[in-house]
């Protein structure tokens, strides 16, 4: 019996004796959201190791292992210092173009990775679904775990960068866990949407990246929010990603960061979690049918 089920009464005949049985059908109800979110911290052994698992699939048989992890911002900024490092308008006065662009990569790379994995978490985990029973919300969870680990490999190349650069990293490189934090509960709570909507539509595997790289465009990765026009910054800064990118360089240049605008940024970070774990707590008792 599933904690917080339900169950429709129905009867059977039993032909030895011709007695009328009862016979009682469970449902699993649907979590709340909280209760959701009890579940993840109850099992985080668990998400350790579903986790840990993500990790050690994604590099078995590799051959560079984790230096694809740092070329996956590298090459991009590379290739937009080529193309965009000259134009003043798009250069950083704050900070060499360089460190200025893969800060942003940094960020941009851990939450596409994280959306994008979880979104195609359940699918890509039938077996988990259908024949074990656990919180199916640690898959997605477990996703963007794992791609912390990525991003953790990123920084260190990071620091690498600004030495190169010879940009004077202080305390305020500490602020940090504060920006994945928010760009990762954006991430959980797309991929709990998308990785529900995935199961039932399948067609949401070909439209993400078609989403992301829409969404690479409207985030101030390989020019700064200054060289859009004034009236229209405000819409532009409706993009969470786009606060947390401004609001992280702006401590790294040692220059004032909006917290207002973070903020608003991370309320909106925070709605589409909840409405993630709505979405998803509502679709999941339908998961093992349709898988």
């Amino acid at each position: 019996m599933t904690e917080g089920g339900h169950g429709t009464a129905e009867a059977i005949v039993d032909d030895s004796c011709g007695q009328v049985l009862p016979v009682v059908v469970l449902h699993p109800g649907a979590p709340s959201v909280f209760e959701s979110i009890g579940e993840i911290v109850r099992s985080w052994e668990l998400l350790r190791m579903l986790a840990w698992r993500e990790v050690r699939l994604r590099y078995s048989q590799t051959t560079l292992g984790v230096v694809w992890v740092i070329l996956q911002p590298l090459v991009p900024m590379i290739l937009f210092t080529a193309i965009f490092g000259r134009i003043p308008a798009f250069a950083s006065a704050r900070m060499p173009y360089q460190v200025f662009v893969y800060s942003g990569l940094m960020l941009w790379s851990f939450f596409s990775n994280a959306a994008a994995n979880s979104s195609r978490s359940l699918v890509e985990s039938p077996d988990l679904v259908t024949k074990v029973y656990f919180p199916r919300i640690l898959i997605p969870a477990s996703a963007v775990l794992a791609a912390l680990v990525d991003l953790a490999v990123q920084l260190v190349a990071f620091l690498f960068l600004t030495q190169y650069y010879q940009v004077s990293v202080t305390l305020a490189l500490l602020s940090f866990p504060v920006f994945a934090l928010h760009t990762g509960i954006l991430a959980f709570g797309l991929g709990l949407f998308f990785s529900a909507l995935n199961v039932k539509y399948r067609d949401v595997r070909y439209a993400l990246p078609f989403v992301f790289q829409l969404w690479m465009i409207a985030s101030p990765i390989m020019y700064p929010t200054t060289v859009l026009p004034a009236p229209l910054r405000w819409l532009w800064m409706l993009n969470p990603l786009a606060a947390s990118m401004d609001a992280y360089r702006a401590v790294l240049s040692a220059q004032p960061v909006d917290w207002p605008g973070f903020g608003v940024s991370s309320a909106i970070a925070v709605v589409l979690l909840l409405g993630g774990l709505f979405a998803f707590t509502r679709m999941e008792e339908y998961f093992a049918d349709l898988i």
